[in-house]
């Protein structure tokens, strides 16, 4: 078989051997392709990995804010109505103590009601 190939292109005609070489140069250029686009879709998948990691990290440091602010907004919630009790409480306290001195004064002065 080898032997036909290289007697075809020894005597035959120049175009033979411009074939021969054209047809190498075919393969050599689609081996050449194929090892590209290999490579091309590896480095696609790679850069995809990472772009997914850089997005999950972003997500979860998002996640850590709007808890850190959802807890805080919890503890002040509860220290405002913890204050506003105890606000409250007082109010009543200082409601009454009004309230008797209010019955003191009208016990000592009957006629100003």
């Amino acid at each position: 078989m080898e032997q036909n190939v290289i007697d075809f292109l020894v005597n035959g005609s120049p175009m033979a051997g411009f074939a021969a070489f054209l047809l190498w140069n075919f393969y050599a250029n689609r081996k050449q392709i194929s090892d590209l686009s290999e490579k091309q879709f590896s480095l696609y998948r790679e850069l995809d990995e990472k772009k997914d990691e850089a997005e999950e990290k972003v997500r979860k440091r998002y996640l850590k804010v709007i808890d850190d602010l959802q807890t805080r907004d919890v503890q002040l919630r509860t220290s405002l109505e913890q204050r506003l009790d105890r606000h409250e409480s007082k109010m009543d306290v200082i409601n009454e103590r009004l309230q008797k001195l209010e019955l003191r004064e009208i016990a000592r002065n009957p006629s100003t009601i």
